[in-house]
């Protein structure tokens, strides 16, 4: 995987599920501290990835790293930072210890906010399909059987979540950006690997399932 591009978004999720690979371990965490939360074993891995992602910037580009579970926002100081500022990683790490993984996965909140930067390159850690979009989704026809969507249901399917993910890329992912993502393991969402695997590919992107060692 090569850092590259002028203008460089790194999209990180940071939702419940980013603590860790089983759903049962997901569940634990859920309801543990802060502090338990933000030492779970997948959480510490997503921040080596974006310190790996940083560390490779090219000098000559400008950075914004953006968050997103429920709702989404800027890491380190707002707007563009220059990769070759020596203040501009500090910045963003700092405010990215201080995060807790928790909440759902609103991935369109996320691709919103990075719209506003107009990036080249998008770099997406995440570990599968979104649970949450901003859409009035009762009125989308697709979604009629998705109660979890119009707030009536608590729990979302596969299905609902690939619906939910097309919508979102429908919607609010913009032409013109090259997108990678690094997806991380998790049980129970086995169409997540095919669905962004298709939406990179269109723009000229990877999809990388790191080895648990890495980085």
């Amino acid at each position: 995987l090569k850092v590259e591009g002028q203008r460089i978004a790194i999209l990180v999720d940071s939702s419940a599920s980013m603590t860790n690979e089983k759903l049962i371990d997901i569940i634990k965490t859920k309801s543990s501290s802060k502090k338990d939360k933000q030492q779970a074993e997948k959480w510490l891995r997503t921040k080596k990835i974006v310190g790996w992602l940083l560390a490779r910037l090219p000098k000559y580009s400008d950075i914004v790293v953006v968050t997103f579970s429920e709702k989404a926002r800027t890491l380190g100081k707002q707007g563009w930072m220059k990769a070759s500022d020596p203040s501009t990683l500090p910045s963003i790490l700092s405010d990215l210890n201080a995060l807790i993984p928790e909440g759902g996965t609103n991935l369109q909140a996320g691709l919103q906010m990075v719209n506003k930067y107009t990036p080249s390159n998008l770099y997406l850690i995440t570990d599968g399909l979104p649970t949450r979009g901003e859409s009035r989704y009762k009125s989308l026809n697709p979604f009629a059987s998705c109660s979890s969507l119009s707030g009536s249901s608590h729990t979302i399917s596969g299905e609902c979540r690939i619906k939910l993910f097309q919508q979102t890329i429908k919607e609010s992912a913009r032409s013109g950006v090259q997108v990678n993502v690094l997806l991380l393991p998790i049980e129970g969402d086995p169409d997540a690997i095919n669905q962004y695997w298709y939406w990179s590919a269109l723009t000229g992107g990877l999809v990388i399932s790191p080895a648990n060692n890495w980085p």
